[in-house]
């Protein structure tokens, strides 16, 4: 083989191999560099499975879409305008690229389909947050990538210059019959199907396939019936006998994992135990059941807005056309219902506001009936903050605009809050503080540099999820008699789980009320913190119906109880 020729053979199977670095460093926890899986097949057949088809995500695949084009390349080589070629190829091979990082980075942090439709918007969500504090190191990850693409400029035009002059001799031959072969196999068995573990992928298709499916989806969602899910709502307002407080509280990233992951679920058992044990003494009963998510590993507006509205909200898309629209103006979710029975529903948002990032509040208080938002602002807090925003801990937050709502406003009232301390990194306080008031000190904001790109370890997550459930415990323990608590996983958490983990989070329902408490076990729930049995698990999406039946059951003046619908109203027919 000539030197040309050597030098074409590497420069292809290492851009090749790039496109798949991605997938590869997303899961190398899980993932070996050397494909070494075939040879512990038990026969030859698996042997050859393996080798079209794995899920071990190492990045020694080849795409058809780079053979289709070099092939192309080469046959009208005499013809080629080599500065022009090489900036379409560059371009080509980012479009690759980027949509390989933007794939593999959502099905492996939130278990979906990746769909174009659902995603551009945390995308650009996302860069907001990032880019807006222009740092040092930021800047050199401009310049860093900046020169990958001259650098890959550079390169590209001098393969092309290689590929101009090349005569392919009988080695590169039988490269190339092969690579024919395994393609033509490989196109055969799995068509245009994207499947993770396929060895030879078709991006290109994949891409095309995303924007179709996009448009698809959009014109889907476009055409629901409104008017339909309205009347399919039997949860109505009428005469309360009693109007205990309702706090909605969903803990951030709080999934099924802690159960599940032998390392953790003795260390929270025993948590749990402790704090189950302090609200009985205080007089609190708690009810606990797995629930389903809509989804996983973060877009925690899709889950916690399925339980406020009773129905599966699924993704992006579908949220996104329901908040822009105002279709379900009628529709009486979770808060609006308790606004129409007087009550006044309050939403804690405690995240450092972010510059480059509009939050559109008209919207989201028509959206959730919100009457009055306590933000960051509200707080004045000037101490230490954490994590994710970052944000002051959550026992000062919840503690602060409690005090608030108590000083200013005597009627019954409803307070939304998800949490923000656990939140990926994964960054919390060390322990509850005995008086919340002296977490508001120092000088200054401290901002915490958070590492998203970095998997979390088991030791920062349970640590987080100990500190929500001790701060969430000792806020019940100090808190009015009459109130209850809804406290809810919103998802599993990101990076720590695969695909196979499931999207089931822990609920639990609190209150001093026993008779009102016990009526959850007619739905799989469990007495107490600790969800022994996991036989039963419910979805998001009909915790609604669930606990209006048993709220109006034990506070209201009614005939019938609205109908249980554990997977919620069905948003088609």
């Amino acid at each position: 083989m000539k030197k040309s020729e050597i030098h074409f053979w590497l420069f292809f199977f290492l851009l090749n191999f790039l496109l798949f670095l991605p997938r590869y460093i997303l899961t190398q926890d899980s993932t070996s560099f050397f494909p070494f899986g075939f040879l512990q097949a038990e026969d030859w057949f698996n042997a050859f499975k393996y080798f079209f088809n794995r899920f071990n995500y190492d990045i020694f695949r080849i795409t058809p879409d780079l053979v289709y084009v070099v092939s192309i390349l080469y046959l009208f080589r005499s013809y080629l305008k080599i500065t022009v070629a090489s900036l379409l190829l560059t371009m080509f091979y980012l479009i690759l690229l980027v949509y390989q990082l933007y794939y593999n980075a959502f099905e492996v942090i939130y278990h979906v389909n990746p769909l174009l439709f659902n995603d551009l918007h945390a995308i650009n969500t996302g860069q907001h947050i990032v880019f807006e504090h222009i740092s040092f190191s930021l800047i050199l990850v401009f310049i860093g990538i900046l020169s990958l693409i001259i650098g890959l400029f550079i390169a590209i035009r001098h393969f092309l210059k290689v590929l101009q002059q090349l005569t392919f001799g009988r080695v590169s031959l039988y490269i190339i019959s092969g690579l024919a072969i395994v393609l033509l196999y490989s196109q055969f068995r799995y068509g245009f199907r994207y499947l993770p573990g396929l060895a030879f992928p078709n991006i290109s298709a994949s891409i095309v396939k995303n924007i179709h499916e996009s448009l698809v989806y959009k014109r889907a969602s476009q055409q629901i019936d409104a008017n339909r899910l309205i009347a399919q709502n039997d949860i109505l307002p009428v005469q309360l006998k009693k109007e205990p407080n309702i706090f909605l509280i969903f803990v951030e990233s709080y999934g099924r994992y802690v159960y599940d992951n032998s390392s953790l679920t003795d260390r929270y058992v025993k948590n749990l135990r402790e704090n189950e044990s302090k609200l009985h003494a205080h007089g609190w009963s708690v009810a606990s059941v797995l629930s389903t998510s809509p989804i996983s590993g973060g877009i925690s507006w899709v889950s916690y807005s399925s339980v406020l509205y009773g129905f599966n909200m699924k993704n992006q898309g579908l949220y996104n056309y329901f908040l822009d629209n105002d279709t379900l103006n009628e529709f009486i979710h979770f808060t609006k219902y308790f606004r129409k029975q007087g009550y006044k529903n309050y939403r804690l948002n405690a995240v450092y506001p972010h510059e480059n990032l509009v939050i559109p509040w008209d919207k989201y208080s028509r959206f959730y009936a919100v009457d009055e938002w306590i933000t960051f602002e509200d707080l004045q807090y000037n101490g230490k903050m954490y994590g994710f925003g970052p944000a002051p801990p959550d026992q000062y937050s919840l503690n602060y605009a409690v005090e608030e709502i108590i000083d200013t406003y005597s009627q019954p009232f409803t307070l939304f809050y998800i949490t923000q301390n656990s939140h990926t990194p994964f960054c919390a306080p060390d322990s509850v503080s005995n008086n919340w008031r002296t977490l508001n000190s120092g000088s200054s904001i401290e901002r915490p540099e958070s590492v998203f790109i970095q998997k979390p370890n088991n030791e920062d997550y349970i640590k987080s999820i100990e500190y929500q459930i001790d701060f969430i415990s000792d806020f019940i323990c100090r808190s009015d008699s009459n109130n209850i608590f809804l406290v809810i996983g919103d998802h599993q958490p990101p990076h720590l789980t695969t695909e196979n983990d499931g999207f089931e989070t822990p609920v639990h329902i609190i209150a001093k009320d026993t008779s009102f408490i016990s009526g959850f076990t007619e739905y799989g729930f469990n007495n107490g913190y600790i969800i022994s049995s996991r036989d039963e698990i419910i979805h998001h999406e009909g915790i609604y119906s669930l606990f209006m039946r048993e709220f109006l059951r034990n506070y209201a003046n009614i005939d019938s109880l609205p109908v249980y619908r554990p997977k919620g109203i069905q948003i088609y027919e």
